[in-house]
């Protein structure tokens, strides 16, 4: 075989290796992308049953007796822990918590900055009251003695 032969045909089998490379890239990105739109089904149905095991829990989670009761326990005892430990970071960070939204604020924030809510509707009467020159202990106190 001569050397013009030899280099044809070493070209065509370059090419010949290079489509097909191709195509086992466009095969492989086909798959991933078909893999991709699984897994986002899958999280779309995730979703659907979590909404539906929300539903049948906020319906059913005060009968006694119920099948699922410890399941139900599971849940309250696992909101319970939520709230717990949202307290302590609460402290650790130093901030408040909107009990309208959930956003977090400065603690000395006065308004929600994501829907407006007041953060300390209690410190407002204290400052009301000692606006008035009356300290809001001894309102306290003088409410105690007027209902003795």
């Amino acid at each position: 075989m001569d050397m013009e032969a030899l280099f044809g045909e070493l070209g065509r089998t370059i090419a010949d290796k290079g489509k097909a490379a191709a195509s086992k890239a466009r095969d492989l990105t086909e798959a991933v992308q078909v893999k991709a739109q699984i897994n986002a089904e899958r999280r779309k149905l995730q979703e659907a049953f979590a909404a539906l095991g929300h539903l049948y829990y906020k319906e059913h989670w005060e009968e006694e007796g119920h099948p699922q009761q410890g399941v139900f326990e599971a849940i309250r005892e696992g909101e319970q822990r939520i709230r717990d430990l949202e307290e302590k970071l609460k402290d650790l960070e130093d901030v408040t918590i909107c009990p309208e939204c959930g956003c977090r604020a400065a603690k000395e924030a006065v308004y929600c900055s994501r829907c407006g809510r007041k953060l300390h509707p209690d410190q407002e009467e204290d400052s009301q009251k000692e606006a008035e020159g009356i300290p809001a202990l001894t309102v306290l106190e003088d409410e105690k003695t007027q209902s003795d």
